[in-house]
C-alpha cells in the first residue's frame, strides 16, 4: 500500500510534452520528508472487514494537495489521478469522499494533534519560530458565499450575500491556519465566545502550545 503523497522524480532539461501540477509534487515531497502521511494514518483506525486499498493518510495528503492546487470538491482529485508519474496511485473521488465523511470528531481531534507533531518539527527548524520572540496569533473571519439556500448551517450575511462566516486563527509568522470555527453567515465578526473557541482550537494540541512557548 502506497503511503507517500508523491513519487521520487528528477527534473531534466529537454524532452517533449508537459507535466501538470509539478509544483504540487514538490509540496507533496516536502510532506513526505516530514512523515505527514504516516502520522495521519496512525490515528485513523481501520474500518470494515478488509483493509482499504488506499492508505487513509495518503488520501488526506492528496486531498490537501488538491486543495492547494485550487480544487474545491472531491471530484477535483482527478487532477492528481491523471499524473500517476508524480503522485502514484491516487484514490478516486468517491473514495476521497468516503474518507472525509468517515472522520468523526474524535478522529479529527487526533488528526489535529498528529498534525501539530509534524508542525513542531518544522517550527523547530525555522528562524521565525524557534527563537524566544512571541508567536503572534491572528484571528480573522471570512465570508464564504453559497449558491444554494439548502446547505445546512448557512444564513444571510451583513454584505447582502448568503452562506458561511467561519472564524480562523493564523500564525502570523508563517501564515498557517491553526484553528477554525464553522459558523453561519449571520454570525458576528467580533463575537467574544467564538474568538475564545477558535483560540482554544488553535492551542489545544499540547505540542503546538509547547512550540509557541519555545519549549
Amino acid at each position: 500500500m502506497q503511503t507517500l503523497g508523491a513519487l521520487k522524480a528528477t527534473v531534466e532539461s529537454g524532452g517533449t510534452g508537459a507535466v501538470g501540477h509539478v509544483g504540487l509534487h514538490a509540496l507533496g515531497s516536502f510532506g513526505d520528508r516530514l512523515g505527514l502521511g504516516p502520522a495521519l494514518s496512525a490515528v485513523i483506525p481501520p474500518a470494515g472487514e478488509r483493509l482499504p486499498v488506499h492508505d487513509r493518510g495518503k488520501v488526506l495528503t492528496h486531498t490537501m494537495l488538491m486543495l492547494a492546487g485550487g480544487g474545491n470538491s472531491c471530484a477535483d482529485i482527478e487532477n492528481l489521478r491523471v499524473e500517476s508519474r508524480l503522485f502514484g496511485s491516487v484514490a478516486s473521488d468517491s473514495t476521497t469522499y468516503r474518507t472525509v465523511r468517515a472522520l468523526t470528531p474524535k478522529i479529527c481531534a487526533d488528526l489535529h494533534a498528529a498534525f501539530a507533531d509534524v508542525r513542531r518539527q518544522v517550527w523547530s527548524r525555522s528562524s521565525v519560530t524557534n527563537g524566544t520572540a512571541p508567536v503572534v496569533l491572528d484571528i480573522d473571519a471570512s465570508l464564504v458565499q453559497i449558491h444554494s439556500e439548502n446547505k445546512e448551517g448557512t444564513a444571510p450575511n451583513y454584505k447582502g450575500g448568503f452562506g458561511f462566516h467561519p472564524l480562523f486563527c493564523f500564525a502570523d509568522a508563517t501564515g498557517e491556519a491553526l484553528g477554525g470555527v464553522l459558523r453561519a453567515g449571520n454570525a458576528g465578526s467580533g463575537t467574544a465566545t467564538d474568538h475564545v473557541a477558535v483560540l482554544g482550537d488553535a492551542l489545544a494540541p499540547r505540542h503546538l502550545a509547547r512550540a509557541i512557548a519555545g519549549d
